[in-house]
């Protein structure tokens, strides 16, 4: 039977991969981003992403947002539909310490 569902209100982390940001992604990331080089059609270097995913390998795309989802896995989401599905929240009650992200 087909059902209607909502998705629960859960606070994510997420980073907006820029192709510029890869130290910043590789500690948000950790060991699940695989970062490496490609030369585009007119002869340009292009910084990849891609990211091992519980579903496998998955390529993140320039503007993509990653994001760690409520098992601490890992994937990319296109930014049009991350406007559509999420909405940023009030920062001021999260702390960072050493790359890990917690609520107050």
């Amino acid at each position: 039977m087909i059902r209607v569902a909502r998705k629960l209100p859960v606070e994510i982390l997420c980073l907006r991969w820029t192709g510029d940001n890869v130290i910043e992604m590789r500690g948000f990331v950790g060991d699940k981003g695989i970062f490496y080089n490609s030369i585009d059609e007119d002869g340009n270097l292009v910084k990849e992403l891609d990211l091992l995913t519980l579903e496998g390998r998955m390529h993140a795309t320039i503007g993509d947002m990653i994001i760690c989802g409520v098992d601490g896995e890992f994937y990319a989401c296109r930014y049009s539909i991350f406007l559509k599905t999420y909405e940023f929240v009030d920062e001021s009650n999260w702390v960072a310490y050493n790359g890990i992200v917690k609520q107050l």
